[in-house]
């Protein structure tokens, strides 16, 4: 009987360990990186786009090219902060299925050309990239990630494994590592993950074209300690986050990359469009400017859900929350603006992009950022459309009526709106650890039974008659 009780209890032990080791299992195979693989940028390095017969080509493999067909918008779904981590992808089937189900109902619903995700897919693990790009890329839609403060921190890869993976695992993904000398995140390693993907469209004439509009993918990074920085310490704080800004030579390749597309716009002018992480310091400035000081921004009820920011005052929009000459603004703040604390003096390069005083046209015309998951807010500030992502499902934290993604119409002559698309998911799940008890206890079951099977077979147990 002591024989048959220790070799039970062996059996439990196994049941209930190896369901536990399975799932808290990494997969520890040697990631690949992109170092030895990817170049220095420099000022004076040309900017060129070609049409070939096999399509468009360019000198710079981080710069490509996206094609528009004539007379129909391009439209673009973008997606932020999935963050699904190990941890929700193996227990957490809510957050999972709410993703799954929430991209899903967008992409039928928007049907883009093209979807961008700015930033936060994980926590920086092969996982939780290989899961999250694989909800994304199943659709068989280019997309173009950038990196997030979570993905840059490198809890297991690091940025060049990172960007490794978005280059070699997926079908669809369309990011690039880009140079390798423009900054580099607070573990020391590179910024990678900084390209450009111009929408183009062939002209009616034989192999011509133009580039209706440049979408410029940027690294923001992630944290970095003021304290130890006396550069910015006459300049009183505007929030109390250490996140970086983006480095001098980021601006410089940015403002590179925007005059040097310029040659292929209708008229000698293309606009625009910034995606990255973390929102730019302007974003504090447009929401002063544009928010009402006597209306709690954190508690209001009559929340803004236009449809489209250029109809907003015919949709949801509540006039009452904006400033006279912002009434078109959309959306709201639900926590702080967790951009870096001091000027990262973005604007001004968007303003100053071709470095000539005597022209008043800068390209940039958006900046879409995604980082504080409540808030949503588009408002144009100072000629540049500042607009914050919807965020997509509820990994990390959400508010329930704030889930979903946001649309970019791009049309003919290079102009475009942005508006949210939201979606109410239901999911009915039961918590994580239910599965892992069912789990255990199905293990139990079969072990016990296999354990008395034998036990017959070896008559250490009677079988009655």
């Amino acid at each position: 009987m002591k024989k048959i009780v220790k070799t039970l209890s062996i059996v439990i032990c196994v049941a209930v360990l190896c369901p536990l080791l399975f799932a808290c299992s990494k997969d520890n195979k040697k990631v690949e990186s992109v170092t030895g693989k990817t170049a220095e940028w420099n000022a004076t390095d040309e900017y060129s786009i070609q049409l070939t017969d096999n399509g468009f080509s360019t000198d710079k493999d981080y710069v490509m090219c996206i094609e528009k067909q004539p007379n129909k918008e391009f439209v673009i779904l973008n997606l932020t902060d999935v963050q699904l981590g190990d941890g929700e992808i193996d227990f957490n089937a809510e957050f999972v299925r709410r993703a799954d189900k929430t991209i899903e109902e967008l992409v039928n619903k928007v049907q883009p050309d093209l979807i961008t995700v700015t930033g936060d897919q994980g926590y920086g693990t092969e996982k939780s990239i290989l899961y999250v790009g694989n909800l994304i890329d199943r659709y068989g839609i280019p997309w173009a990630p950038v990196f997030g403060n979570h993905d840059n921190q490198e809890d297991i890869l690091t940025t060049d494994q990172q960007s490794y993976l978005y280059e070699t695992a997926f079908k669809n993904c369309l990011f690039k590592s880009g140079p390798n000398n423009l900054a580099t995140v607070e573990s020391g390693s590179v910024a990678y993950g900084n390209y450009v993907i111009n929408i183009v469209e062939r002209d009616q004439s034989a192999n011509k074209f133009h580039v209706v509009r440049s979408l410029v993918f940027v690294n923001s990074r992630d944290g970095y300690d003021y304290e130890k920085d006396e550069t910015h310490e006459e300049q009183k704080p505007i929030n109390s986050r250490g996140y970086v800004m983006l480095s001098d030579k980021q601006i410089a390749w940015y403002k590179w990359a925007v005059k040097g597309v310029q040659q292929y716009g209708i008229d000698g002018k293309v606009k625009s469009t910034v995606f990255l992480h973390i929102p730019i310091y302007a974003f504090n400035l447009a929401f002063n400017a544009a928010f009402k000081t006597n209306v709690d921004p954190f508690d209001y009820e009559e929340y803004d859900k236009a449809v489209k920011n250029e109809n907003a005052l015919a949709a949801y929009a509540d006039k009452s929350i904006w400033n006279e000459g912002y009434e078109n603004s959309v959306g709201g703040r639900r926590e702080e603006i967790c951009s870096a604390p001091y000027d990262d003096h973005v604007l001004d390069a968007i303003k100053d992009f071709d470095d000539d005083p005597n022209t008043d046209f800068f390209s940039t015309d958006m900046v879409v950022a995604g980082h504080d998951h409540v808030n949503n807010f588009i408002i144009e500030y100072e000629g540049v459309t500042m607009a914050y992502g919807l965020k997509t499902g509820s990994g990390c934290y959400y508010n329930e009526d704030l889930s979903g993604g946001s649309v970019i119409l791009v049309r003919d002559d290079g102009d475009s709106i942005i508006y949210h698309q939201f979606t109410d998911i239901k999911v009915a799940t039961f918590p994580w650890w239910i599965y892992f008890l069912i789990g255990i206890g199905c293990a139990i079951i079969v072990a016990t039974a296999v354990v008395v099977i034998v036990l017959f077979k070896k008559k250490i147990l009677p079988i009655r008659k």
